[in-house]
């Protein structure tokens, strides 16, 4: 029943279907990580590049610093993008995040924590899905900000 011909065959194709079906569950995984209800969108690369400019302020290589994205979202008019800025050497630098709104057909960084009341300085530097509490301030200064493009909570 299987010897021969079954048996190469199975050799031959089995690790490569083994594979695909491993892609498939990590691909679907993936998906369901980075897209959640209320029909959010990761942050496309034009508006990402776009963005960029915005974090590269920081610093004074400006060209040579490059960005992992940990994080971005968008629904409607607003995002949130979470990066880990690298040097051309691949050293990293603090995470930073930020939250934007598009006026007029541009990405704007909103000044979220101005006038709002901090438990003490690190919260200004905390990232959403550090401190869900900042994310629910920033709504409550921005009521048609949605609450769905932040991360959860780690």
């Amino acid at each position: 029943m299987w010897g021969g011909k079954d048996l190469n065959m199975f050799w031959r194709y089995g690790p490569l279907l083994l594979m695909m079906i491993s892609v498939g569950l990590m691909l679907s995984a993936c998906e369901k990580s980075f897209f959640r209800k209320g029909d959010v969108n990761s942050v496309g690369d034009q508006d990402l590049e776009k963005m960029y400019e915005y974090f590269r302020e920081d610093f004074t290589n400006k060209k040579e610093v490059r960005f992992n994205v940990e994080y971005s979202a968008t629904l409607g008019d607003w995002a949130c993008v979470s990066v880990e800025p690298r040097d051309k050497l691949g050293f990293k630098a603090e995470p930073r995040w930020e939250l934007f709104k598009k006026e007029d057909g541009a990405w704007i960084s909103k000044d979220w924590s101005a006038g709002m009341k901090f438990k003490n300085d690190f919260e200004v530097i905390d990232l959403p899905e550090r401190n869900s509490r900042i994310a629910k301030l920033i709504v409550q200064k921005y009521p048609d900000c949605p609450m769905q493009i932040f991360p959860p909570e780690k």
